[in-house]
């Protein structure tokens, strides 16, 4: 949920994190897809609203975090490519 490059938050143990990709490739991160494709995805890809407590997509099939959310989505039924 946390765009490419953003604070990862790990609780008392690693079963209570929320991680995200990181790299030190500068500007971005690659990501393997589900088709054995590598692609380049930059830092400032939409991550939608950052705030939990925000449910403006909750009746909707589109993730509430952008983009960078329907990606790593399988059964959403979003239809938003990665630029």
């Amino acid at each position: 949920m946390h765009p490419p490059n953003g604070p990862s938050c790990i609780g008392g143990n690693e079963t209570n994190a929320v991680t995200t990709a990181t790299s030190r490739h500068q500007g971005g991160v690659h990501v393997l897809m589900v088709d054995a494709s590598v692609r380049f995805v930059i830092d400032s890809v939409d991550a939608g609203n950052q705030s939990l407590s925000d449910n403006t997509n909750a009746s909707s099939n589109k993730s509430r975090y952008g983009i960078w959310g329907a990606a790593g989505s399988v059964r959403g039924g979003e239809t938003d490519p990665l630029p």
